[in-house]
């Protein structure tokens, strides 16, 4: 089955992702100049796997596991746990944040939102800066959640406070049932979450077929990624053995680094991947 998706997959590159690559400032050649395509930011690449994370115990019930960065100083991506039933008193931030559930139901009200949308894994927040809400695990298990931002993450309790700074991130609720996903390239689907991967900072869903597997190629930009559904490996540079990723796991990828990406599980993968800059696929040679 992989050969036959990838050779689908290799045409597509081909005739379509491949000739939009090419409209990148300074490339003419798509395909064979990678090196001028890729530009320097702050993505490395690295594989973080579910059963790796370390959850520390933060403020009474809560706990936090780092993916990237640190949410204390500047740039992050946190994973969070809340008990069943837990929920924050009234806040702001200073800075807007983005998140996805990744186990038990959540909601996000806002300013005191009587019935506020119901979360289920998978499902989208955003909230911007300033904006009063409260944070729930309204399930009776637990939730687990990813938030990121671009600058440090606060809690300011009763909504007043002059250090908030306007940002890019507007308050959003997206559930697991309203993505909207279309076919893509071959048998691959997207579905945006925010912004639009074609022209510059996004959020995107996507979806691969059990088995599937994409040809060697690169990007332009770095991406972060993290695992809703089924088991992924993203091994760099022909890697033998990677880390199988279950759903939780995180991963991302540096601005030039050849890899692949597939759905090694028997059911279909789905996963969410994010960026400060529009997402190209440049197919190796």
């Amino acid at each position: 089955m992989f050969l036959s998706v990838r050779r689908f997959w290799v045409l597509a590159a081909a005739t379509t992702m491949v000739a939009s690559c090419a409209q990148v400032s300074g490339v003419k050649n798509a395909v064979t100049d990678v090196t001028t395509a890729a530009v320097a930011d702050n993505v490395e690449s690295v594989t973080l796997r579910e059963q790796d994370k370390a959850f520390t115990p933060q403020f009474g019930p809560v706990e936090f596991a780092d993916a990237f960065g640190s949410r204390e100083t500047g740039p992050h991506g946190t994973y969070g746990k809340f008990p069943g039933g837990f929920e924050t008193p009234a806040h702001i931030h200073s800075h807007g944040y983005r998140a996805v559930v990744l186990q038990g139901e959540m909601t996000n009200p806002f300013d005191g939102e009587a019935n506020p949308p119901v979360m289920s894994p998978g499902s989208f927040w955003s909230v911007s800066a300033g904006d009063n809400h409260t944070t729930a695990c309204v399930s009776e298990t637990p939730c687990e959640f990813m938030m990121w931002g671009n600058q440090k993450f606060d809690f300011i309790a009763d909504g007043n406070d002059s250090t908030v700074v306007s940002d890019i991130v507007s308050s959003v609720t997206l559930r697991e049932e309203d993505k909207a996903f279309t076919q893509q390239f071959g048998p691959v689907e997207f579905a945006d979450a925010f912004g639009s991967r074609e022209t510059g900072p996004h959020g995107t869903f996507g979806k691969f077929p059990a088995g599937f597997e994409t040809p060697g190629h690169t990007h332009s930009h770095g991406y972060r990624a993290i695992v809703l559904k089924g088991e992924m490996t993203n091994p760099f540079d022909g890697e033998a053995n990677p880390p199988v990723m279950q759903p939780g796991s995180y991963w991302s990828v540096a601005a030039g680094a050849e890899h692949t990406t597939a759905c090694v599980s028997d059911t279909p993968c789905e996963f969410l991947m994010w960026g400060d800059r529009n997402f190209d696929f440049i197919a190796s040679q």
